[in-house]
């Protein structure tokens, strides 16, 4: 394997963080997506989103999606690429969605990404995190790093080669929904004017009800039970 210093500086673009957001305002909470897209040639980088989040929630649904990992490769120094190989990367890393416990901070993904899988020997491994910090800021880091070498088809004249990977981007989006079952209102808070919400519903059916806390199409016992359980947040 041959490491990272033989970069070719002529095509290999520096580290970069590129981050956007779109703000949307949901009835109850803020659903917030980030872009994220970071390039490596060997060192650690690392992303921060332009806002944050609430902080102070009790439940957060969060899904990630990569959705593109493109490298640049060299042979006989000559730069080739870039190439997707999106499609090399186990499912499994690159999307997920899950609901976790507040508040922030919360690890949303932490992973050894691999390519190409095992048992062949790895030419791009790296450790990928994903999580929501203390203040509510969407983070993301590539870290230790390893570019090696790869039988790569480079098509014709060259056909299968060995080269060297020289650098690997990989981009995608996170969106975080914070969320306080029970806040029917949507001030922030559980407590009897969500209850009179509730109460006032009660025997609602068939989608779009009022005391429906636990998003199933109704209002019922089970709709009581989450907001008496998160009754006095945020008061």
């Amino acid at each position: 394997m041959v490491n990272t210093s033989s970069v070719s500086a002529s095509r290999v673009v520096a580290a970069t963080v590129v981050g956007s957001l779109l703000f949307t305002t949901a009835a109850v909470a803020d659903r917030t997506p980030w872009d994220f897209d970071l390039e490596t040639s060997g060192q650690d980088v690392y992303w921060t989103s332009p806002t944050a989040v609430d902080n102070d929630k009790p439940l957060y649904d969060a899904t990630y999606t990569i959705t593109l990992v493109e490298v640049w490769v060299s042979f006989w120094g000559i730069p080739f690429g870039p190439f997707d190989i999106t499609d090399e990367i186990p499912p499994e890393y690159l999307s997920n969605s899950d609901t976790y416990e507040g508040p922030p901070p919360i690890i949303i993904l932490h992973e050894t990404l691999v390519y190409p899988e095992p048992p062949e020997e790895p030419a791009v491994e790296a450790d990928v995190h994903i999580e929501i910090d203390a203040a509510g800021y969407g983070q993301m880091s590539i870290t230790n790093v390893y570019l090696g070498e790869v039988e790569f088809d480079l098509g014709p004249p060259w056909g299968v080669v060995t080269v060297q990977i020289e650098s690997i981007r990989i981009a995608g989006w996170i969106e975080v929904t914070p969320r306080l079952p029970g806040d029917l209102d949507g001030d922030g808070d559980v407590d009897h004017s969500d209850l009179g919400i509730l109460l006032a519903d009660w025997g609602c059916s068939g989608g779009g009800c009022d005391g429906d806390c636990d998003g199933d199409g109704d209002t019922d016992q089970a709709d009581l039970g989450l907001l008496l359980a998160y009754w006095g947040w945020g008061t």
